[in-house]
């Protein structure tokens, strides 16, 4: 099953690339017209254009750009003399997996708990609170979370850096800000598979053999509610992904998100491919992870899957 999911993700990756090839070059504009403005000759722009292969039509240049892939060379950055793409992104694309990381942990760490102990409380003040903390953390937009942090703990209580990366303090707010909006949907998704498990019949069951509540809920209803909550991972993973294009911009940080954001206004096709194709990458890296975990929590999934293929 892994196996096939890998497989079928080598199309989604062909799709995304050629997508944000033709978009790249359709938009207005191009590298080297800032270069007119500032008192260039037509001359050396239409070299420049020809050394790049900028003038040959856009199929022609997606033919050339696949042939250049298979062998491994995502291309030279227009925008920063000539430079391997490929050295540009290594120390951004760290940055970003750190991040992403950081934020997951939160998302896994908050959700799930707060989840376990929203149903555990049902209709209880427990409950209440927590339930606030989702419709805050899903309806507020992550850019409104991180001024406000900024201004809060960053200006006024002077608690927390407002900016750069590099040190814990400066992760901070930064995961906060990514990972509070995914800890939100997933403590939804963790409340209701529960509170759905919790009125099984099984559940019923171990009740009248007089096992404890903390015994009902954490060795019987929560695995089988797992299910639907990492179904979700892939989204909220999704959305993550998505909000580094914000938070990293927000918050100076060196990573992926912001080198996209610099490569979109600087026309730098090369570097934008190579972000798009890595974040393409990672994210089917994730959800490959998540069938992973499919298989841990119910095994059942492989042996129907085996029985299909006999």
């Amino acid at each position: 099953m892994i196996l096939r999911r890998a497989i079928g993700a080598l199309p989604l990756a062909l799709v995304a690339v050629i997508i944000t090839f033709v978009l790249g070059r359709i938009a207005p504009g191009d590298p080297v017209s800032a270069m007119l403005e500032n008192g260039a000759s037509q001359t050396v722009v239409d070299s420049i254009l020809i050394h790049y292969g900028l003038d040959k039509p856009i199929l022609e240049q997606l033919w050339i750009y696949f042939g250049e892939l298979l062998h491994g060379n995502l291309g030279y950055s227009y925008s920063r003399g000539g430079i391997p793409v490929i050295e540009i992104i290594g120390d951004s694309w760290l940055v970003s997996l750190q991040l992403g990381a950081l934020s997951m942990l939160l998302m896994l760490g908050l959700g799930i708990p707060l989840g376990i102990i929203a149903a555990a409380y049902r209709s209880r003040t427990l409950d209440w609170v927590v339930r606030g903390f989702v419709v805050l953390g899903t309806s507020v937009p992550s850019f409104v979370i991180a001024y406000v942090g900024i201004w809060w703990l960053g200006v006024q209580l002077k608690a927390l850096p407002i900016g750069g990366w590099g040190s814990w303090e400066q992760a901070i707010l930064p995961t906060i800000v990514l990972g509070l909006p995914g800890a939100a949907y997933l403590t939804r998704q963790t409340r209701s598979a529960l509170l759905d498990a919790l009125s099984q019949d099984y559940i019923r069951t171990a009740k009248a053999k007089g096992l404890s509540q903390i015994t009902i809920m954490t060795r019987h209803a929560l695995r089988n509610s797992l299910l639907p909550v990492v179904t979700m991972v892939g989204p909220v993973l999704g959305t993550a992904v998505g909000g580094f294009f914000i938070v990293e911009n927000i918050f100076s940080i060196p990573g992926m998100g912001r080198l996209s954001v610099q490569a979109v206004y600087s026309r730098d096709y090369p570097l934008l491919q190579a972000i798009v194709l890595l974040l393409v990458f990672s994210f089917v890296c994730a959800n490959l992870l998540v069938d992973i975990a499919y298989l841990w929590i119910d095994p059942r999934i492989h042996h129907r899957k085996a029985s299909r293929a006999h």
